[in-house]
């Protein structure tokens, strides 16, 4: 099953064969990933935004694309744990 017919059937409060997965809240630490800072992102503009974006999503597996959380928090975080590609979390 594709991740837009599992998000169909979750839209549709049917059955699904896993549960779906999307990052939530994670604009800014998925710019990180790609090396931007939220400052940068501004500045390389909307087609360099959409790729980080699109490509962690894939590499993380999500079903749904959610790409306008997490831009509230602040502009410049301090990294306090990191484990490994996909998990990290930051500090002011």
């Amino acid at each position: 099953m594709t991740s837009k017919e599992i998000i169909q059937r979750v839209i549709k409060l049917e059955k699904t064969p896993r549960l779906s997965v999307s990052l939530l809240s994670a604009g800014a630490w998925t710019l990180n990933q790609s090396g931007l800072t939220l400052e940068q992102a501004l500045a390389v503009g909307p087609q360099r935004i959409a790729e980080s974006i699109a490509k962690t999503n894939e590499i993380v597996g999500c079903d749904i694309v959610w790409p306008g959380s997490g831009y509230h928090n602040g502009s410049s975080p301090k990294r306090v744990g990191n484990f490994g590609p996909f998990f990290s979390w930051t500090s002011r």
